[in-house]
């Protein structure tokens, strides 16, 4: 999905914070009306983040290091991410109001992790994976998938309730062969269930190919791509959406296979921009 906005991205009961908000100045406010907790992928001692009388609460170093089942949570008010380098660092915070968890579907304990790497999951409906480079490869699904479709997001959990996957498996096989590239900062895989084996690895590798083969789901998703309705236009800070270009992928079919289905969802704004298929 094209879209004009690129930066700040918000959601019902989060928000996605990054560099494109300090292109222009040195400090950019986020409140948190109750409680929040705060994630961020990045280790640096130049971004920080402040109450509203400028008193540090921690270093986004320090906040990096915080264990995935301990996250940093912030009591009720207005904070303030600084920026004391010279220039603008890449950088990415995700800010998940508490009040999220009173969703029947949405867990506020559901682990974030801020590393790329292979995740066991196991009796855990949710994995969020957030990243402050140009996006991340997934793969390797795995575990009992059997008796429900793993579905995939670029939003946190907090809001897949209100979004739309950009890949929903149509089968245990499916899910295990299929492979794909996320341009943007976050997404979330839902196993459909807190209980069995889950498995997902999230990767760097991001010029490989998605899965073209029979038998898998071929997924292309636009930089910096949100897929929700409640967040209109705005898009996640990604340098990849100033290429249209993106490169031809081919999936054979035979006579006498296997139909192709194509599902997609795609806005743009001018004819230029247009999917060709």
């Amino acid at each position: 999905c094209l879209a004009a906005a690129n930066a700040r991205v918000t959601f019902e009961k989060a928000e996605v914070i990054d560099h494109g908000d300090l292109k222009t100045t040195k400090k950019v406010a986020f409140q948190c009306p109750r409680e929040c907790r705060v994630y961020t992928p990045t280790s640096t001692d130049y971004l920080r983040i402040v109450d509203d009388s400028d008193k540090l609460i921690t270093s986004f170093t320090d906040l990096f290091k915080t264990p995935v089942k301990g996250p940093l949570e912030l009591k009720g008010g207005n904070f303030s991410v600084i920026n004391s380098a010279e220039g603008n660092p890449d950088f990415m915070l995700y800010i998940v109001q508490k009040d999220a968890g009173q969703s029947s579907l949405y867990n506020y304990n559901s682990p974030v992790y801020n590393t790329l790497q292979k995740v066991d999951a196991s009796n855990q409906r949710f994995v969020t994976m957030i990243s402050d480079t140009q996006g991340f490869r997934v793969s390797g699904l795995s575990g009992d998938l059997d008796k429900f479709n793993t579905t995939l997001y670029t939003v946190g959990a907090d809001s897949v309730a209100k979004c739309r996957p950009v890949f929903t498996a149509l089968s245990r096989d499916n899910a295990e062969r299929t492979s794909f590239t996320i341009s943007g900062p976050i997404c979330t895989v839902d196993f459909g269930a807190d209980q069995g084996t889950h498995v997902v690895t999230f990767g760097n590798d991001l010029n490989t190919q998605p899965s073209t083969a029979i038998g898998t789901s071929t997924v292309i998703v636009s930089p910096g791509h949100v897929g929700c309705a409640i967040t209109g236009d705005q898009l996640y800070t990604n340098e990849n959406t100033k290429n249209k270009d993106l490169p031809p992928y081919t999936v054979n079919i035979e006579d006498g296979s296997l139909p192709l289905k194509v599902f997609a969802e795609y806005s743009i704004q001018s004819l230029d921009a247009a999917l060709e298929i």
